[in-house]
């Protein structure tokens, strides 16, 4: 008895359709890990920016107990923040970048480096200027652009996923702030 194409395997419409939907899963967890936006710039005294990272593709269990060697997609994600205008300008001002989430039980960490340079894997490469690594879920780093070790420019938010389940969304915001406010460990130089 002679097999038609479709019986001998080689295009049996379940094993077509089930090799689509795991390409597009991969697809979209590839798509959905990054912050959105990408980037955003901030002008001293202008409107907050804000986006949103979802550890999509993070399985339970992978964390990043280093910024170093975290990998983007996997147990980190990127924000490309650029603050507007001359140190000058922002006389008084503050730049704040704070992330939260609603899971009480995950803990990230924010991680704020002079430039947009990256390994290959992600890790920002420029001079770290803030930090924020306390155990739980929100993070919060005031920068100060008048100071000649942070000036204007851009500038990337690296949020490590230090402990935190697939599927846990963190919210992000980035706004100018009047006084003299600071808030996280002072980096070491």
């Amino acid at each position: 008895m002679k097999k038609t194409p479709s019986e001998s395997g080689r295009f049996n419409p379940r094993i077509i359709a089930a090799c689509i939907f795991f390409l597009m899963a991969g697809l979209l967890a590839f798509v959905s890990i990054a912050a959105t936006p990408a980037t955003g710039t901030l002008d001293p005294g202008g409107a907050a920016v804000t986006w949103s990272g979802f550890a999509a593709a993070a399985p339970v269990g992978v964390t990043a107990p280093d910024p170093a060697t975290c990998q983007v997609g996997v147990n980190c994600d990127n924000f490309t923040l650029t603050l507007s205008g001359a140190p000058a300008d922002w006389a008084g001002q503050k730049a704040r970048v704070k992330i939260s989430s609603t899971d009480t039980a995950s803990d990230f960490d924010l991680y704020i480096h002079k430039g947009t340079s990256k390994t290959p894997t992600g890790v920002p490469l420029g001079a770290r200027v803030g930090s924020s690594a306390s155990d739980g879920s929100n993070e919060e780093v005031t920068l100060d652009p008048t100071q000649a070790s942070i000036g204007t420019g851009s500038f990337t938010v690296q949020v490590v996923y230090f402990l935190v389940a697939s599927g846990v969304k963190y919210n992000a915001d980035e706004s100018s702030i009047s006084g003299d406010v600071v808030v996280g460990p002072t980096p070491t130089p």
